[in-house]
């Protein structure tokens, strides 16, 4: 995809916080609305376009058509007017219009912060003349020739919008951008459920090493003192779901749905998998803070306790943002024997998110990566008896150790297929 300069300094950079922000929502929702390009240039979309390179996330670009490159810049000047600051030279074409609207006799600036200030040009949301209100943003466009953008999303909205939609819009209960957004929204979660039925209906290739089914059944196959690491994050019992669909790719998650069930896997698998464990094995395994005296209580009736990491996601969560801590790390309980490190690690690791996501509580191959290389060698085991969307065996085989998982969900069995098959995170 080409970037132009010439288009990139039309609209102003976020802030460092805004940036930030945008970041955490991408890593959390993905990329909900599409980049808009003409010609295969980018012309709306930078900062997604560069969270989405850098962290390989996928997104979806819209082709637009324009008469030529005058035309690009009008629209990308009219698609930030009143939703982000202008640059200077963009301020100074406004100028005038601005000065004619501010001096109409009897006209009163409706909600007015001040028009210039600093480096920054706001837009007054109206002005009431003669008792008339007046958007001044559609009396700008109309005078610069330019689109407000208004009739693209209307056009959309009027062929895509479900009739519940329709009607709020028609009552007034949702605005056309609101309702654009829902129209995007919806389209993002079907493309989802899309990607998940192909992953579904696709016929991949066996792998002995991973079974599709209940691990306490698999782990009754594996031989005795045979696993050099277990590494897994089991059901919470937390009855979690990501996003506000139920779609193919943010389902519940299966077993999760009651903590005491989640606590009696979790004890029986242990007691299961102990004697397939060499001597010397380390055991990692995730939880949070809400579970984890639970779960302290039950891995400690199996194994000694060494310690608590603190997985560090470098990112802010969301949720209460005003009158709560910002959840931004998980916790792996490190047990198991007495094998030497090789050079001592921290129990804080920080590692971000960069992953394509298939699963609500996927886990970044680095940081798993990170935690096989400090208690594993080459041709040593790896163990993941809830396997998930796969980041365990992915880790294990990129690492070249040799690895065993299990996964009773038969979409979370196939999405791990396919990521050993693509090889890729």
């Amino acid at each position: 995809m080409q970037i132009l300069k010439e288009l990139e300094v039309l609209i102003p950079p976020l802030t460092s916080e805004e940036f930030k922000q945008l970041e955490r929502n991408i890593l959390e929702e993905g990329i909900r609305d599409p980049l808009v390009t003409w010609n295969g240039i980018l012309v709306d979309g930078h900062n997604r376009y560069r969270i989405a390179t850098e962290y390989d996330i996928e997104f979806v670009t819209v082709e637009k058509e324009f008469a030529d490159m005058n035309a690009v810049k009008e629209w990308m000047v009219t698609n930030q007017l009143g939703r982000r600051n202008l640059q200077d030279f963009v301020k100074g074409e406004l100028h005038d219009i601005l000065e004619e609207l501010f001096k109409i006799k009897g006209a009163e600036i409706y909600k007015q912060k001040s028009v210039f200030k600093g480096n920054q040009y706001f837009a007054p949301l109206s002005i009431i003349d003669n008792g008339a209100k007046h958007n001044t943003q559609k009396i700008i466009a109309d005078k610069l020739g330019w689109s407000t953008g208004k009739k693209a999303m209307f056009d959309v909205v009027k062929t895509k919008a479900p009739e519940e939609i329709k009607e709020k819009l028609r009552t007034g209960e949702v605005s056309i951008n609101q309702a654009y957004k829902e129209v995007r929204k919806e389209e993002h979660e079907q493309s989802k459920t899309q990607k998940a039925i192909e992953i579904i209906e696709k016929v991949y290739e066996s792998n002995t090493n991973i079974f599709h089914g209940n691990c306490i059944d698999f782990i009754k196959t594996i031989e005795e003192k045979s696993v050099d690491c277990l590494i897994t994050d089991p059901p919470y019992g937390v009855d979690i779901q990501f996003g506000a669909y139920d779609n193919q790719l943010s389902r519940k998650i299966e077993n999760d749905g009651n903590i005491d069930d989640a606590l009696l896997l979790l004890d029986t698998m242990l007691l299961e998998v102990k004697s397939k464990l060499k001597d010397n094995a380390h055991i990692y395994i995730f939880c949070n803070w809400k579970i984890y005296p639970q779960f302290n209580a039950i891995i400690s009736k199996h194994f000694q306790i060494k310690n608590l990491i603190i997985w560090d996601k470098l990112f802010m969560g969301m949720g209460d943002l005003k009158g709560n801590y910002s959840s931004s790390y998980e916790m792996i309980v490190f047990a198991g024997g007495n094998r030497e490190f090789l050079t001592r690690p921290k129990n804080i690791i920080q590692c971000r998110f960069n992953d394509i996501r298939f699963h609500n509580t996927q886990k970044p191959v680095n940081l798993i990566k990170q935690l096989i290389e400090n208690s594993t060698n080459v041709n040593e085991t790896i163990f993941d008896p809830f396997l998930g969307s796969g980041s365990t065996v992915i880790a294990a085989n990129q690492l070249k150790r040799n690895f065993i998982g299990c996964e009773i969900d038969e979409q979370n069995y196939k999405i791990t297929l396919k990521r050993l098959e693509d090889g890729k995170c």
